[in-house]
């Protein structure tokens, strides 16, 4: 099976292939959505100014380490949840992805949220997976655990606070998480870090 982008049509399109002998089956996006297995969000980038004669380009200073930056993810899930209560509405379960654990622990700290990996305990991973599906838990920072296992269609804002190298590079990871966990995400906030200052 294969997913890639149908050329000539929209897009928004993908052709899905799957072949046994002459039989094939071509579906588009539209299509994926209504069966349940491809979530339609909204992309939404944010732009973070990194002063490059004040900070290392080793990913743990630049990204996990970065106190800005991490400010700048933690007022982004702020902004999220006042947008939402002053429009009267529930605040919806959000998930902040990051690479290390390091830096999971410390957006948790800063936002509230649980921190939730690979190397946690099963029973503790178990208790975090029914806080999302009961609603006791609001929110949850996360390490590629979230789309390597369960889905978690009650999740509906994701941030991804990893580190991107463009626009195209977002599209597709959100493309790919969104493959595997097939939620129903409404929301899906990417950080591009822009370099600048003296090179």
């Amino acid at each position: 099976m294969t997913g890639s982008p149908y050329r000539g049509k929209d897009d928004n399109d993908i052709l899905l292939r799957a072949a046994t002998g002459r039989i094939q089956f071509v579906a588009t996006a539209v299509d994926l959505q209504e069966q349940g297995y491809l979530a339609q969000s909204e992309i939404i980038f944010h732009s973070f100014n990194m002063v490059s004669d004040l900070i290392s380009y080793e990913y743990k200073d630049a990204i996990v380490l970065n106190a800005e930056r991490n400010q700048f993810v933690a007022d982004l899930v702020r902004s999220i949840t006042t947008r939402f209560e002053s429009e009267g509405k529930p605040v919806p379960v959000m998930a902040i992805s990051v690479q290390h654990i390091e830096h999971a622990e410390i957006l948790a700290q800063m936002t509230g949220f649980v921190v939730y990996h690979g190397q946690l305990p099963t029973p503790v991973k178990a208790a975090i997976r029914s806080g999302l599906k009961d609603g006791s838990l609001r929110g949850i920072v996360a390490t590629g655990v979230l789309t390597a296992s369960a889905d978690y269609p009650q999740l509906k804002i994701m941030i991804d606070a990893s580190a991107f190298g463009s626009h195209s590079t977002l599209v597709q990871k959100k493309g790919r998480e969104l493959r595997q966990w097939e939620a129903e995400i409404a929301e899906y906030h990417g950080i591009i870090d822009e370099f600048v200052g003296n090179y």
